[in-house]
């Protein structure tokens, strides 16, 4: 990874060792260059070689290169013949940190991370570093919608239903199983204005029988909850209509909501 290289990164494995010409060197150039990358690895086990590891990481320390971002990792199970194989997969691993999207476990992850700043800033860098849009892409936005809604955490679907709005006039929304499914977590919530905003969109854009019945219903629930009785009886009764024609099994459960009013 000298200035004239092409390359940004290097793997090492079993062994390293940098003279003061590399130093010069990298110091030289290493303000004008792209940010560079080193992973060393080696086990205890090579005994011939993994004094010159320990003390290449020794020297990488002292230096404190400004440029430069690496890692030594011990594999000690590993022997000189098999460790080549850890260093390749794991050094590609350390180098290519961001260049995939990026996976959450949890939405408690997602904040313990930094939440929308940290994203922001994720797709920031792996854009510039990588040539890449910098902006979060629509997969993560997906992912974030329906893991808050798959652990029912309400306050943080809210959060990005609204950062991630652009996403939701795409292909994987347009259907009425999708926007059934948001309009009835927003119902679920009380918050009747975006539940009747989903509803009504399904509906018009989205008439698949399957879902009609169940939307009218959520649509009349969201009505009476906002007080307005005429439009709640009117999809009440729009959901009885469907439910009917279609032999739906929770036609009773229909009925009943039209005998409340």
């Amino acid at each position: 990874i000298r200035e004239s290289s092409p390359f940004t990164g290097a793997i090492v494995s079993n062994g390293g060792s940098m003279d003061e010409k590399m130093v010069e060197s990298f110091n030289k150039y290493s303000n004008d260059q792209k940010p560079k990358y080193l992973f060393m690895a080696n086990s205890d086990k090579d005994i011939y070689t993994v004094r010159y590891s320990n003390n290449f990481a020794k020297d990488l320390t002292e230096q404190n290169f400004a440029n430069l971002t690496w890692e030594y990792r011990k594999f000690n199970e590993e022997t000189h013949e098999s460790l080549p194989y850890l260093s390749m997969y794991h050094g590609l691993r350390f180098y290519y940190h961001n260049y995939g999207s990026i996976v959450y476990a949890s939405i408690d992850d997602f904040h313990q991370k930094g939440g929308i700043p940290y994203l922001r800033e994720y797709f920031r860098q792996r854009g510039e570093r990588f040539d890449q849009d910098t902006e979060i892409d629509n997969s993560t936005k997906n992912t974030l919608i329906w893991m808050a809604w798959k652990e029912d955490n309400f306050s943080s679907f809210d959060l990005f239903m609204k950062e991630f709005a652009d996403v939701l006039d795409t292909k994987r929304y347009a259907s009425a199983y999708w926007q059934n499914r948001l309009a009835q977590f927003y119902l679920k919530y009380g918050d009747v204005v975006n539940a009747i905003t989903y509803f009504n969109r399904g509906i018009q854009k989205y008439p698949d029988p399957k879902y009609l019945a169940k939307m009218h219903a959520g649509l009349g629930e969201a009505y009476r909850s906002k007080g307005d009785r005429k439009l709640a009886v009117k999809n009440f009764k729009m959901a009885v209509s469907y439910a009917t024609q279609n032999n739906d099994p929770k036609l009773a459960d229909y009925e009943s909501l039209l005998s409340k009013k």
